[in-house]
């Protein structure tokens, strides 16, 4: 904060070139109203929020324990850039959005879901459940070590069926209870 000089001695007030001085000087350490500009760091103690709208209706902040970035006024809370990315502080990423681009979700740094210009690709294997207490559910995968793409039907009980196109044979095949093959359709025909 920036101190008001005085005259030293008595009898010797300041002149008025010096009183503007002072309160020039004074005035410098302080953030105007109708806007300024800050060159360092604006620290806030723990709860202590910059809050923002006529209602406060967005809200950052400390809790001394967890960060907050709190919308609680009407309307949407819009996060706007060219790109988007969700990370920790190493640098792992959860999320990302590129512009006219792909929508990516990571699982412990790597790409689970991502969206393309077709659809979706899914790196690894997909679970389409029904919640509490469903009849059934889909997993899709491709598996490398068997050589195979499988689409396998389950019930709440683990048993299923399954559709699988083999790399290897060139054939498709429908089977039950995971090993019991039914049908193979090859390239002749059925089977």
């Amino acid at each position: 904060m920036a101190t008001i000089t005085t005259r030293s001695g008595k009898g010797s007030p300041l002149t008025n070139n010096e009183v503007d001085s002072n309160f020039t000087n004074l005035n410098t350490d302080k953030v105007e109203k109708s806007g300024d500009s800050i060159t360092g760091n604006l620290s806030f103690a723990d709860n202590a929020k910059a809050v923002f709208g006529a209602g406060s209706d967005l809200q950052i902040y400390h809790s001394g324990t967890h960060s907050y970035l709190t919308d609680v006024g009407t309307g949407n809370l819009y996060l706007r850039g060219t790109n988007l990315i969700l990370s920790s502080a190493a640098g792992e990423s959860y999320a990302d959005f590129t512009n006219n681009g792909a929508a990516r979700l990571y699982y412990d740094g790597s790409v689970k879901l991502a969206t393309t210009s077709s659809g979706i690709e899914v790196t690894g294997i997909g679970v389409f459940a029904t919640p509490s207490g469903g009849d059934s559910q889909i997993n899709i995968e491709t598996s490398t070590n068997v050589g195979r793409s499988l689409v396998y039907f389950k019930d709440p009980d683990g048993i299923g069926g399954s559709v699988y196109y083999s790399h290897g044979g060139n054939f498709m095949a429908f089977e039950t209870n995971g090993t019991n093959e039914k049908m193979r359709i090859t390239s002749n025909g059925r089977r």
